[in-house]
């Protein structure tokens, strides 16, 4: 098992540390960015194909510059969850990436990727947010 964590931990937290990287992913699909930012850590780092960006603003940046005009589903899936200490935990998913054209008259998407993220955890105020989000690519398919 990678990490030195245990796979133990309260069936409402691991639940919650999926809903965390699920949410992130839902709120990217649907251009809900609140959705989003609200998965995250206030001082969260997410690690992309562009370099490295910090906070709630510069991330909310990236998310505002993306094309209305590029439909995505975000599949994660076999996430692992393991527990750090009892503030903080690691999500580790596979991540099926789909993605058509909003113009098109009948919009088709096409799998583009699979890739495998992690997304480091940390429970604020109760809550389980994501404080660091990284993938690295498992293979292109289109």
């Amino acid at each position: 098992m990678p990490g030195a964590g245990s796979m133990a931990g309260q069936s409402g937290d691991h639940s919650d540390c999926i809903a965390a990287t699920t949410a992130f992913y839902a709120g990217l699909d649907r251009f809900d960015y609140e959705l989003v930012l609200g998965s995250l850590a206030p001082d969260a780092v997410w690690e992309r194909h562009d370099g490295r960006h910090s906070g709630h603003e510069a991330i909310g940046a990236i998310l505002r510059a993306r094309s209305p005009h590029v439909l995505t589903a975000h599949m994660v899936f076999n996430p692992l969850v393991e527990f750090l200490d009892a503030d903080r935990a690691v999500v580790r998913f596979s991540l099926l990436i789909l993605a058509g054209d909003a113009n098109a008259a009948s919009p088709k998407g096409k799998v583009e990727q699979v890739r495998h993220g992690e997304d480091r955890l940390s429970r604020i105020g109760g809550r389980w947010l994501i404080a660091h989000k990284s993938s690295r690519l498992g293979f292109n398919i289109g």
